[in-house]
């Protein structure tokens, strides 16, 4: 895996002035998805803004992607039509050879690059995120991510298959 460092060096070159963007994924399909939002929203909150650029990323409990500014503030997610509503729906493309996030569906006179990220910042709690579904996908596009990798992910949400290793 890159070293923040090391990304702040393949995106700026020799200009430290840059931003390291980091996509703050949160929500997903799992019975946690509204635990996932709030540590989401402290955790974007707890970031250097001043060396970081946050670029929230929720995924609904049906799965469908988006991003947007209103997805920083908690209170939005009251209403979640109205909020949703307000945000860009995306899709994360597996073979772009870089993390770009893309208006979906892609029309012909629309923009197509809504933004790129740099790393990704997982915060799910439970299934399809914190079991390592998420950290796959981000390895499968060669997205640097922080936090635990696939295996580590999946065997700290299997209790049968942690005691096995803990008992080896």
């Amino acid at each position: 895996r890159r070293t923040l460092y090391e990304l702040s060096l393949r995106k700026t070159g020799k200009n430290f002035n840059m931003k390291i963007k980091v996509g703050v994924f949160f929500g997903g399909r799992s019975v946690e998805h509204e635990v996932s939002i709030i540590s989401a929203i402290q955790a974007i909150n707890a970031i250097d803004k001043e060396q970081y650029s946050v670029i929230p990323i929720y995924i609904t409990k049906q799965g469908v992607w988006y991003t947007g500014e209103p997805l920083l503030n908690l209170a939005n997610y009251q209403e979640m039509d109205k909020l949703l509503a307000k945000c860009h729906k995306i899709l994360l493309p597996v073979n772009a050879g870089e993390p770009l996030l893309l208006n979906y569906p892609i029309r012909l006179f629309k923009k197509h690059v809504i933004n790129q990220i740099d790393v990704a910042f997982p915060v799910f709690h439970g299934t399809h995120g914190e079991d390592g579904a998420i950290q796959g996908l981000f390895e499968l596009i060669n997205l640097p991510y922080v936090g635990c990798d696939v295996l580590s992910s999946a065997v700290g949400m299997n209790k049968i298959a942690m005691k096995q290793m803990l008992k080896a």
